[in-house]
This record gives structure tokens, sequence and C-alpha cells, in this order.
């Protein structure tokens, strides 16, 4: 899906983790029950060869 219709003159380039990164959306998935708060520190270890639905 291509979000760039939402962005004022197709411009949606300040939302790319290659260009930006931190400022884009990333999902997740927890390895191990806790609490996350806002500010706290994460790890990044790459995307999967594929998304499972």
């Amino acid at each position: 899906m291509n979000i760039r219709l939402a962005f004022r003159g197709g411009d949606c380039s300040r939302v790319s983790q290659k260009r930006h990164p931190g400022w884009s959306r990333v999902y997740a998935r927890a390895v191990e029950e806790g609490v996350i708060r806002p500010g706290d520190d994460v790890t990044v270890v790459g995307a999967p060869a594929r998304v499972s639905p």
C-alpha cells in the first residue's frame, strides 16, 4: 500500500526509514513479557525475509 497520496505533493520522504532513521513507524514483536515506556531503548535486529500474515 502506498501512502504517498496522504502527503502534500506526494512527498512522503520524511517518513523514509532509510533517509531519516527514527522518524518512520516500525513494527515489532515482544521477545519476552515486560513493560515498555516512551523513551526506553530498543534494539533493531533486522527484518524477516518475508512478513507472515
